[in-house]
């Protein structure tokens, strides 16, 4: 009796255990909603993203100041900035952290990438996990997308988004 009790509790907590692993892999996959995105820029004007692409593709990258590979893959992205053909390319750093914490943020770090506040909550457009790169293209295509830090250098990436033309 006592055995189909612990078969019982096992069985139990293994479904749990799955549903569990189910609800992460969801949120971990599920699409980025990016249609009609507003950001605030760090001067505090309002801009929506899809009146930002003007018919470039655009690295988008979601960050935090709290997260630390967001800020250990920040060089890297800064070099992939620098080299981008800026006819072409755009980049974005995006934090729904409030925009005074981004500023302060900026202006303790030598980045000339742009900073931009997301005007809705990560969990919102469906970002679950900090970093996350999306490569886009002008129609909002996602092209590309990464859940995690980017562990390449910035002349294997920059190799890889402008596959993308």
């Amino acid at each position: 009796m006592q055995r189909k009790w612990i078969k019982r509790i096992l069985k139990g907590l293994g479904i749990v255990f799955l549903l569990f692993v189910a609800w992460i892999l969801f949120l971990t996959f599920r699409p980025v909603r990016l249609q009609q995105l507003m950001l605030t820029t760090l001067t505090g004007e309002s801009v929506a993203l899809d009146s930002l692409l003007s018919g470039r593709y655009t690295i988008l990258n979601f960050w935090a100041t709290w997260c630390k590979p967001c800020i250990e893959e920040m060089p890297m992205l800064d070099s992939v900035y620098q080299a981008l053909d800026k006819d072409k390319w755009q980049l974005f750093l995006i934090s729904d952290e409030p925009l005074e914490k981004i500023n302060a943020f900026k202006t303790k770090v030598p980045y000339t990438m742009p900073f931009v506040k997301l005007d809705a909550s990560n969990s919102d457009i469906g970002i679950s996990a900090l970093p996350k790169t999306l490569v886009i293209d002008e129609n909002l295509k996602v092209l590309y997308s990464k859940t995690g830090g980017l562990t390449m250098g910035a002349g294997e990436f920059l190799v890889m988004v402008e596959g993308y033309e």
